[in-house]
């Protein structure tokens, strides 16, 4: 359960959910290992939900930036490509809290 405990802490949600069904599998009755690993579902679940929000606030924003800028051709397959390429770009230069 540690291992699960300190996979969670550094942000490494799938290692840590991986690491509480080990515990589980061991130990199926311990209600600490499924208490934390409901606390990475939830992380998980929270952190997915944020970036379908950052993702469409990308979209949108490029998608309107386009229009302003006379090129409304582009089309939205390019224009979600450059989206996930800020969104990775601003999430890789965000320190995680």
């Amino acid at each position: 359960m540690n291992k699960g405990v300190l996979l969670n802490n550094m942000n490494m949600l799938n290692e840590a959910i991986t690491a509480f069904d080990e515990a589980i599998r061991l130990n199926p009755k311990d209600p600490d290992v499924w208490y934390n690993k409901g606390i990475v579902l939830h992380k998980q679940e929270n952190s997915k939900k944020q970036s379908r929000s950052m993702m469409s606030r990308c979209t949108e924003s490029k998608r309107h930036s386009l229009e302003q800028q006379g090129s409304g051709a582009a089309q939205p397959q390019q224009i979600e490509e450059k989206a996930v390429k800020a969104y990775e770009e601003a999430i890789n230069s965000t320190p995680v809290m």
